[in-house]
C-alpha cells in the first residue's frame, strides 16, 4: 500500500509538470499568432493608407503639362476603369458657339416657321444640343450641313441646335477662315488640343465639358459626325415616343424625365463586339491599350444622345480614366460602365423592322475611311433632298 501511495503520487507529479509545459506553450503560441496578426493589421493599414492616398490624389490633382495618355496594358474592362495617375486638365478653347443656351423666342421665328396653326406657335418642349465632329478642313461639308438639316431651329415640338467641333490646327491660312466661318454662324467650338483621329477622346471630352459647363440640365447632348446624315423627321418622332413612355412609365414630369434617360444609339449599338486587332485597320487597338475580348455595350458614333445631367458624371470620369481611340466606345461602354448602373442605362432606338429603304433614318458615307476619293458634300446633300419632303411637312421653323 506504501509503495502503491509512492506511485500515485509521482504520477500525479508528472501530471503536474506537463500540465505547466502545455500551459506555457498554449500562451507563447498565443503571443506569436497575437503578434503574427498585429504585424499584418499593420501592414493592411500601412496598405491602406497608401491606397487611400492614391485615390486622394486622383480627385484633388486638377492640373498636369500634357494631354498624353496612359499606355498601361489593359486586363479586362473593369481594370480598364482604373483611374489615370494625374487628373487631365481641363480642356481651353480658341473659338466657341454663340446663342446656342439663350432663350428661345418663337416671335423672332415667326417669319420661317411653317405648318404652325396660329393658336399652338409655343415654344419647343425640349432642346437637343448636336455637336458635330468634324476635321479642321471640312469647310464643304460644314457648308452643306447648315444649307440641310442643320438650317432647321424646331420641328414640331423640339429645338434644334448644332455646334461643330474642331481641335488646333498649325496653318494660318486655315485658322483665319475658320474665324471668319465662326464670325459669320456663331456655330463652332475648336479646342486647343490635336484635330487628328487617334486623339479623338481628347476632342469629343472637349465638346462634353463644354456641354456640361454650358448646357441646362434638362437639354439633350448628341453627338455625330460630319460624314453621317440622319432622318430628323423620322429619328425625332422615335426619339419623343420614348421620351413620352419614360414618362408615363416612371411617372415624372418632363423636366425630370429628361433628365433621367438612358444613352440612345441611333446608329447601332455594339454588344460583344470584339477589338480591331489588324495594324492596317484604321480602327486598330492593341492589346496593350485594350486586352479584353469583348467592348461593354456601346453606341456606334454615328449618332447617339445622352442627358445633360448624365453627360457632366461622364466627363467627371473622362477626367481620370485612360483614353481609347475609339472614343464612342470610350464615352458610352468605358465612362458608362464606370458610373456602376449596370447596361439599362443604353438602349438603341431604330424603327419597327423589317426597315423599308425609303423609311431607313440614318445613312453613313465614310468619308474617312478607305482609299476611294468620295464627294462627301455631294452625297450629304442629295440624300438629304430625298428626306425634305418629310421633315418640310411638320411643322418647323428655319434660321
Amino acid at each position: 500500500m506504501r509503495f502503491t501511495g509512492k506511485i500515485l503520487k509521482l504520477l500525479v507529479g508528472i501530471g503536474l509538470v506537463n500540465y505547466t509545459i502545455f500551459v506555457i506553450f498554449w500562451q507563447l503560441k498565443g503571443t506569436m499568432n497575437l503578434n503574427t496578426r498585429v504585424a499584418r493589421n499593420q501592414n493592411n493599414t500601412a496598405l491602406w493608407k497608401s491606397n487611400t492616398s492614391s485615390t486622394t490624389l486622383l480627385t484633388t490633382t486638377t492640373t498636369t503639362t500634357t494631354l498624353s495618355t496612359t499606355t498601361e496594358s489593359v486586363k479586362d474592362s473593369k481594370s480598364y476603369m482604373n483611374n489615370v495617375t494625374t487628373k487631365r486638365p481641363e480642356a481651353t478653347y480658341i473659338i466657341e458657339p454663340r446663342d446656342i443656351v439663350e432663350p428661345y423666342q418663337m416671335s423672332d421665328y415667326n417669319f420661317k416657321c411653317q405648318n404652325y396653326k396660329r393658336e399652338k406657335v409655343f415654344e419647343p418642349s425640349w432642346t437637343m444640343v448636336i455637336f458635330v465632329k468634324s476635321k479642321a478642313s471640312n469647310f464643304d461639308r460644314r457648308k452643306v450641313i447648315r444649307s440641310t438639316w442643320g438650317k432647321y431651329k424646331v420641328v414640331g415640338s423640339v429645338r434644334l441646335e448644332k455646334v461643330f467641333v474642331l481641335g488646333k490646327v498649325e496653318e494660318t491660312e486655315i485658322q483665319t477662315k475658320i474665324k471668319l466661318e465662326n464670325e459669320t454662324n456663331g456655330d463652332m467650338l475648336q479646342y486647343t488640343g490635336p484635330d487628328d483621329y487617334r486623339n479623338m477622346p481628347l476632342k469629343i471630352s472637349s465638346a462634353m465639358q463644354w456641354a456640361a459647363h454650358n448646357l441646362p440640365p434638362e437639354f439633350i447632348y448628341a453627338s455625330t459626325d460630319d460624314d453621317f446624315l440622319l432622318n430628323f423627321a423620322s429619328a425625332l418622332k422615335l426619339i419623343q415616343q420614348r421620351i413620352e413612355t419614360r414618362q408615363q412609365t416612371k411617372k415624372l414630369n418632363l423636366t425630370e424625365t429628361l433628365k433621367s434617360l438612358p444613352i440612345y444609339c441611333l446608329y447601332y449599338k455594339g454588344d460583344k463586339t470584339k477589338p480591331e486587332r489588324n495594324k492596317g485597320n484604321k480602327y486598330y487597338i492593341s492589346e496593350k491599350e485594350y486586352s479584353t475580348e469583348t467592348y461593354p455595350p456601346y453606341c456606334g458614333g454615328g449618332f447617339y444622345t445622352i442627358s445633360v445631367e448624365m453627360l457632366r458624371e461622364l466627363h467627371n470620369l473622362s477626367r481620370v480614366t485612360i483614353t481609347l481611340p475609339m472614343d464612342d466606345v470610350w464615352v458610352t461602354g468605358l465612362l458608362r460602365q464606370k458610373l456602376g448602373r449596370g447596361d439599362d442605362n443604353i438602349e438603341i432606338i431604330q424603327p419597327p423592322k423589317p426597315v423599308p429603304k425609303n423609311k431607313i433614318i440614318w445613312k453613313h458615307f465614310w468619308g474617312d475611311y478607305g482609299k476611294k476619293q468620295k464627294n462627301i458634300p455631294k452625297m450629304l446633300y442629295d440624300s438629304w433632298r430625298a428626306w425634305e419632303p418629310e421633315i418640310a411637312s411638320k411643322p418647323f421653323c428655319i434660321r
